[in-house]
Parts: C-alpha cells; structure tokens; sequence
C-alpha cells in the first residue's frame, strides 16, 4: 500500500527516532515534585495508576461500559460539538481523517486484538492544550495513544489538586516498559505480562494495527513504525478526576473512554506504574482466580491470596517468579508502599503416597497427586482382623478411622512392620500369609505415625491340622476286614445254638 501523504508538517526522521513513541504516550513522573504536590487529603487506598492494553486492542474494557468518544462528528478545532463525556476547551491543530494521515486513526473500538480496517477520524494536538472537564467526577480514563512524540504530555486533576495536576504522564515510563523503538529483527522474542501473567510480544505495540494483517504479524511494513497502546488511568479510594488535559507537539489521540464509577484494572492488563501511592501487582504464576491490584499510600497488610492451584498449597509471595533471589513476603504480611512491586503466588505441591499389596509381597509405590483437604477424623480407629487363623493361610487385616492422606504403621508379631497411607476414606490394608511355623498368639497393632492414635487386635494362630501316614497299603485293610467281619458272623451263629 502506498503511504498516505502526511497532510501537516512533522520532521519525518525526528518521529522515527522517537524517544520510546512507545505509543510514545505517557510517562508517569512521580508526583512529589513542587510543582504536582499530592492531593492535600491522600487516604489509605487513595491512588491514581496506570496501565495498557494488550496490544494492537484500540478500545477500552468492555465491562466498564464506559462513555466512548471516537470525534466521528468532529469537523474543526475551533467549535466542538456537545459530548457525552463533558466539555472540550482550548484548541487542537486539526481533527483528521486517519487513512489520509498516515500517524493515528484507530480502527476498532473493540477490547480485542484487532487488524486491518480503515483509520476513523481523531484529533491531533500540535502545540496547543486541549482540556476535557468531565460532566461528572470520573473514577476512569482511557484512550487509543497513537504515535506519540517525546513531548506529548498528559495531565489529569482532582478537586484537591487545584492549578496542579494530580498526575502527568509523557513517554519515558511506557519506553521503559514497551521499548524504545521497533525491534530489530521484528517482532523481536521481548515480551511483558499481564496481571493474570499472559505474555506479550512487545514489538506488537509498534505501527499501527490498520497496516497490519495478522493478530501475531512476523514482518513489519508501513511508514508508521511508533508504539500504540490503550491507555487506562484509573483512580481509587477518595480520588476522582475533574478533567484531563492534552499537549504537545503532534499528539494523535482517539477513543477516549470515561466512567464515573470506580473499576478494578481487568486481569489481561499491563501495570505502568502508579502516580498517587504505590501499587502491589499479584501474579498467579500457575495458579487460577483473580486478584485486584493493591495501591496504598502508606504501609499496610498485603491482600489475601485468592489464587488457588489444583494439587498444591499456597506458600507465600516473591519477588521472582522462580522463587529464588529477591524477596518473599507470607500471605496478608505487612508491606511499606515505598514502591511499585510485582508479587508472584508461589506453590507447595501436595505429596500422596499409594499403596498396593499382593498375597505374598507388599509393594510401596511413592507418587505426588492432589488431594483433597481433609479434617482430623472424629472417631477413634478400629482393626478387623480374624480372631483366629491357621498357619500358613492368607488374612486380611484393614484400619479404619485415619485422616486421609495419614501414614499409618501395622505391625504383625514381631517380624512384620510396614507403613502405609490412609486413603480417602482413611483406611489402610494389608493382605499377607502366615508363616507355616507361626503359631500361638500374635497381636496387629496399627497406630498413626505421628503417635496418639493406636488400635490392637490378637490373632490365634494354630497349627496346620495333618494325618498320619502308614506302610499298610488298602488291600490288606480289606481282607482284614474281611476275616474280622466272618469271625463276627461265627460267633453271632454260636450266640443262637447255645442259648442261656
């Protein structure tokens, strides 16, 4: 596509070497200077912070239902049309048609990634001030920064920060963490994460999604080679911005969002950094859920954890997502808000041991699985095992009444001891044989590995009942027989011949 002729004057080779025109907006200067003092009435959880869109998205959450202004019925910059959004004073250089103007022009106003499309109108200021004095104190404010120039600044105040602004913001922040120009080769393997811990490519957020033809683009083309992002600005506890305020030179802007109810920064966002207190960022860094970040303008208890991870246990937060270097903090542990801090969850697995046996050999077979949490059983542990038993043959004897998850030692007589795990009904069992010259008494006792918990039983073990075993063969049994039976028949006739 043959670039569009640029319709007012901006040194060309100036806008490419753009100091970080990472989306060259922004930057958040630390507000404690002379001249932005802080709110006089900062509270704990007063804070004003910013972050950006996953790249190439031109519009903001669309949850927020916010108020959208996209300058589609703008036709100059020296009357404007009523907003919704409040009222605009001062002036701008011109309000441009974005396909005949090859720097700025969103063409999506959608929370999604997005490219392709035709550059909608937007408003370039040029050395002048452009002020929006919201209808209604906002809580919220977002807008598409395309192509910003190292000296676009902007300006957001409050009802207590009077002629000064509460918070300003120019590029050096978003170069810092975007880049400071295009990636060679592009898209470069660079990438900065989100809340929730999504990775994104960082050379995404260069040239504008119009030039682009794909959501995940390996080559770059088009003379608009600047960083873009949506910005979000929100405001928290007692804040609320009374208006916002665009200036310097060649600054492109579009879709910009308000909303006077306070909104929590979705979880697909990039933090920047925080103006008015100081922002813990939670990562679930393998866990599910979501966690709000904390901004605070004192110290104060860090959140409670409300990540979970399926098969293991929360243990703490650090600094590194690894867990090694840096600093750990334990769940709800008091932090000071000296500095802006990304937190990682880090996680315990939970350790399972199953148990298989056979008739003849027991196996023990040690694996990592999740279980289920579980609670001290309530009753105490039973045995059943045969009260008798013969030598040689096979029993069973099964424990009951132990935590799931418990290890728990049988014992056999005195040679016989092994440990194994309750399952989830808190049952462990054992099958084995009796030795054939084990006989008398013989106890199983199976008792928690941990001590307290212990039950008994006695098993009778007798011998093997056998018969003995003679040389006489069964034929000469049977004539025995025979011959005992005829002298049995002779002396029954001599009864009867010689009566009493």
């Amino acid at each position: 596509m043959t670039p569009k002729t640029r319709i007012h004057s901006r040194p060309r080779a100036a806008k490419s070497l753009l100091v970080g025109a990472v989306f060259g907006m922004l930057s958040l200067l630390a507000v404690t200077s002379s001249t932005q003092p802080l709110p006089a009435r900062a509270a704990a959880g007063d804070g004003i912070t910013a972050y950006v869109s996953p790249p190439l998205v031109q519009g903001p959450p669309s949850t927020f239902g916010s108020s959208l202004e996209t300058f589609e019925s703008w036709t100059n910059c020296s009357s404007f049309p009523v907003s919704a959004l409040g009222t605009f004073s001062g002036t701008c250089n011109r309000v441009t048609n974005g396909l005949a103007y090859v720097w700025g022009g969103a063409s999506s106003t959608s929370d999604l990634p997005y490219v392709g499309g035709t550059p909608s109108q937007f408003v370039v200021a040029s050395g002048t001030q452009l002020t929006l004095t919201f209808a209604n104190p906002a809580k919220y404010v977002g807008f598409w920064w395309s192509a910003g120039s190292a000296n676009n600044i902007v300006k957001l105040y409050t009802a207590d920060s009077g002629a000064n602004p509460a918070a300003t913001f120019t590029t050096t922040t978003i170069n810092s963490i975007l880049g400071a120009s295009i990636p060679s080769p592009y898209p470069g393997t660079a990438t900065v994460s989100a809340i929730n811990g999504s990775p994104y490519t960082k050379g995404y957020y260069f040239g504008r999604p119009s030039d682009h033809t794909s959501l995940t683009p390996t080559s770059f083309s088009g003379q608009n080679n600047q960083s873009h992002a949506y910005l979000n600005i929100f405001a928290s506890g007692s804040i609320a911005f009374t208006k916002i305020e665009f200036s310097g030179q060649n600054f492109e802007f579009d879709n910009v969002a308000v909303s006077t109810s306070s909104k929590t920064p979705t979880q697909n966002l990039v933090f920047i950094e925080s103006v008015l207190g100081k922002t813990a960022t939670f990562l679930a860094n393998g866990g599910t859920g979501a966690m709000a970040a904390q901004t605070e303008t004192s110290s104060a208890n860090l959140a409670a954890n409300s990540y979970t991870r399926p098969g293991y246990t929360f243990a703490g937060w650090h600094t590194t997502s690894s867990g090694t270097g840096g600093t750990s903090y334990a769940n709800q542990s008091s932090f000071n808000f000296a500095a802006d801090i990304t937190l990682y969850a880090q996680w315990t697995p939970i350790p399972v041991v199953t148990t298989t046996t056979t008739t003849t050999t027991t196996t023990t077979t040690t694996t990592t699985l999740p279980i289920a949490a579980t609670t001290m059983p309530t009753t105490s542990p039973s045995l059943d095992a045969p009260r008798t038993a013969t030598a040689g043959q096979s029993i069973s004897v099964t424990a009951r009444g132990f935590t799931p998850g418990e290890k728990v030692v049988l014992r056999v007589g005195d040679n016989r001891t092994i440990t194994l795990t309750a399952n989830s009904k808190g049952e462990v069992r054992l099958e084995f044989v009796l030795d054939s010259a084990e006989s008398g008494k013989r106890e199983v006792i199976a008792s928690a590995a941990t001590g307290g918990r212990i039950v008994r039983r006695e098993i009778r073990v007798t011998a093997p009942h056998t018969l003995p075993v003679t040389g006489t063969n069964s034929a000469s049994l049977v004539i025995s027989a025979f011959f005992i039976s005829l002298l049995g028949f002779a002396l029954l006739r001599r009864r009867r011949v010689f009566p009493t």
